[in-house]
């Protein structure tokens, strides 16, 4: 793999890679679908997990309902399938959530071709930065289509695909370089399930989006195996960054429910 065949990468890695993921969606005051957010499906022995941003899933905490589309007509509704204790970052700063689903339920996804990405694909402290590219794959609010006349509704997934700012910027930007991964935001760099290359669409309904370690430019790369590096829990439209958590965080949260 070389730079040189990355663009064709981001290609394959949107439609491969989406696989792994899911709109996190809820009902407007019309009862029409609408996209809140990104989770990541995440399998560790017998359990299946969503890997989230914890603010996503705050409107369970006001008795709001969000659920998973799961085809036609067919939802999975999250706050019946959570199993206390909720697991969420303790302190509150990584923004980082998981919902474990319910062992007895077969989760409707693996029917949509859906599939949960194994634990040992979760790398922690992914570190240098720069001398790596990474691919974000999530949901963004904008794509939700209504077919009103057969009753359906389509939620595209989008890749981009994006390097870390300078070490050097991460003090000024406020975050923690051993902890937090800022990405170049680039417009012209988004792309479609079919690999077409458009503008950015606004990044409402990212967050909870994993980040994908596609190529090491300073060392050897395992095409074969995908690696989650970070989850994105903000987009900071000033300063035209993405800027997601490390996986570590939710890789403690899994192993916490033992």
């Amino acid at each position: 793999m070389t730079p040189a065949n990355f663009d064709t990468l981001a290609k394959w890695g949107t439609q491969v890679l989406s696989r792994h993921i899911v709109p996190i969606c809820e009902k407007d005051v019309r009862g029409l679908t609408q996209g809140h957010g990104t989770g990541l499906l995440v399998s560790n022995n017998e359990s299946n997990f969503l890997v989230t941003a914890a603010h996503v899933l705050e409107p369970l905490k006001e008795g709001r309902r969000l659920f998973i589309p799961a085809g036609k007509n067919a939802e999975r509704n999250l706050f019946e399938n959570w199993r206390e204790p909720i697991r969420i970052d303790s302190a509150h700063t990584t923004d980082v959530a998981v919902l474990r689903f319910e062992r007895d339920a077969r989760p409707p996804y693996f029917d949509l071709g859906l599939v949960g990405i194994p634990f040992a694909n979760l790398k922690s402290r992914a570190l240098p930065r720069k001398t790596k590219d990474y691919f974000v794959t999530g949901f963004p609010a904008t794509r939700v289509k209504h077919h009103i006349k057969n009753q359906t509704v389509e939620i595209e997934p989008l890749g981009n695909k994006a390097p870390s700012i300078d070490d050097a910027l991460y003090e000024k930007f406020g975050l923690d370089p051993n902890t937090s991964i800022a990405l170049d935001f680039d417009v012209n760099s988004i792309r479609r399930r079919n690999g077409i290359l458009q503008a950015a669409p606004e990044p409402q309904g990212m967050s909870g989006s994993p980040v994908w370690e596609l190529f090491e430019h300073a060392g050897p790369n395992d095409s074969k195996r995908n690696q989650v590096v970070r989850i994105l829990i903000e987009h900071r439209r000033k300063d035209k960054l993405l800027v997601a958590t490390d996986i570590s965080v939710a890789k403690d949260l899994i192993i916490a429910y033992g």
